[in-house]
């Protein structure tokens, strides 16, 4: 079913629909095209069982909406709000949450698949039998910037995830391990979370055990005394429903009930979530603490200790800025058997060069990897754009370091289109696109590596001019 001509020129136009839409259908490629098309604001309306297609909903209300058995395929649903929502037995397929609100909305039964769900929150919302299957729940595909967002609001003052992924240098990492070909946008936990911590004057400690004992006695330890402790733990009920790629969401852990045994945690579901020891246990994550080839798995967190110094938010953004600024020429310098930050793009090219009829390993990155360079870049563009709010002067560099970023954002976008999802596995085709595309997709790396280099020159720059506001 259609809505009527005049519903939707109101829609276009930003304006909030009176009519019930149950069940029409709304698909982008037929929507009469506008240069510039306002946010959709749906708030209230009802949308029961109405299919969206194809369309971009960036910043759309949808706010108290009635979206029972609503199905969004293939939107982009940018920072949408659907606070208070009913929107049971929902589906969300191929979908862009990135900073989506969900607080207090009914996702009871809902389907969330193939989604980047980066900081997006469900605070206090109905979950129950809803399944969530999460490309990814960062911008940069690591999780522990979740975690330190957490602490920081619960130890330093209100910040956002850019904020948090930014002052930590995490943003601003590419990690490669050459002897795998693994990709990793997202820095090591250990140094993301402490320098974060420290950009804010918080004192850190770092903690791994190998027994699980060892390791609750020392947590509930530090809660005791006062302390926090970010951690991971599996991607699951305390935390989200599921995830695509497995993995982990780090959550932060603000006490302890010693009386009934539970813990308490921040997190994607509330402020102030309360898990049983048993509960607890059963998701906590073990890790590679930093050398998977040498090290065993162990329970790891990172204790928030005491304020060890007041720092102004303008002052940590110019420490992450610095931080970054290392982190992305460090090179093989760190860690053995990893290559940081703008050298690592040799190395991708160098994937490029492989045979792909006999070398399906050599190409590991083209698969997650892939799917993730499209929004690699967008927790340090968002960083540099808050860093606006904190910070006076060298408003010219930042302006080209931002413009650089969003460029390189968009020669990464375009690996999506030009490589193959994988080159094993039932895509008959993928060696063709492969070898088809990859002089395309080697010139699209390389203007990006020059956009990094570009943006790295104007940071620089950029905090030798900047002074906190």
């Amino acid at each position: 079913m259609q809505p009527s001509a005049e519903t939707i020129r109101a829609i276009l136009e930003g304006k909030r629909p009176t009519e019930d839409l149950s069940g029409v259908t709304l698909d982008g490629k037929r929507l009469p095209r506008r240069d510039r098309v306002a946010p959709w604001n749906l708030s209230g309306v009802i949308l029961r069982g109405a299919v969206l297609t194809r369309l971009d909903l960036t910043e759309a209300k949808f706010t108290n909406a009635d979206l029972s058995g609503a199905a969004f395929r293939g939107v982009n649903l940018l920072r949408a709000d659907f606070t208070g929502a009913t929107a049971a037995g929902a589906l969300f397929n191929d979908v862009n949450l990135a900073y989506a609100e969900f607080r207090d909305a009914d996702l009871r039964g809902a389907a969330i698949a193939y989604a980047n769900l980066a900081d997006v929150s469900f605070r206090d919302a109905d979950l129950h039998g809803a399944s969530v299957n999460a490309v990814r729940l960062s911008l940069n595909g690591s999780t522990h910037a979740l975690g330190l967002k957490e602490a920081l609001n619960e130890r330093y003052g209100r910040v956002s995830y850019p904020f948090a992924a930014g002052v930590s240098g995490d943003a601003f990492c590419l990690a490669y391990l050459p002897d795998t070909g693994q990709l990793s946008w997202g820095g090591y936990a250990e140094q993301a979370l402490r320098a974060g911590l420290a950009a804010c004057g918080l004192e850190s400690e770092f903690v791994n055990e190998t027994d699980l004992e060892d390791a609750w006695r020392r947590l509930t330890r530090e809660l005791r005394a006062g302390h926090g402790a970010i951690t991971p733990v599996h991607v699951g009920d305390p935390s989200i429903t599921g995830s695509a790629f497995g993995g982990s969401e780090w959550i932060f852990l603000t006490g302890y009930d010693a009386d009934r045994d539970t813990v308490r945690a921040r997190c994607l579901r509330g402020d102030a979530m309360e898990w049983p020891w048993e509960e607890f246990a059963r998701r906590w994550c073990m890790r590679h603490p930093q050398d998977p080839g040498r090290s065993p798995l162990v329970y790891t967190f990172c204790v928030v200790k005491g304020r060890r110094e007041t720092v102004h938010p303008g002052e940590a953004v110019l420490r992450g800025i610095r931080n970054g600024l290392r982190v992305l020429d460090l090179g093989d310098g760190a860690e053995e058997g990893v290559v940081y930050g703008i050298p690592a793009y040799d190395l991708l090219l160098r994937d490029l060069d492989v045979d792909p009829r006999s070398d399906h390993e050599g190409c590991g990155w083209l698969g997650p990897g892939v799917r993730h360079l499209h929004g690699s870049r967008w927790a340090l563009r968002d960083f540099l754009l808050e860093a606006r709010r904190y910070l006076t002067g060298g408003e010219t560099p930042l302006a080209r370091a931002v413009a650089a970023i969003e460029t390189a954002m968009a020669d990464l976008a375009s690996l999506v289109r030009l490589l193959p999802w994988s080159l094993a596995g039932d895509e008959a085709d993928a060696v063709e696109v492969f070898l088809a595309n990859r002089e395309e997709a080697a010139r699209r790396l390389r203007a990006a590596r020059s956009r990094e280099e570009e943006a790295r020159d104007a940071l620089a720059e950029y905090v030798a001019e900047a002074r906190p506001s």
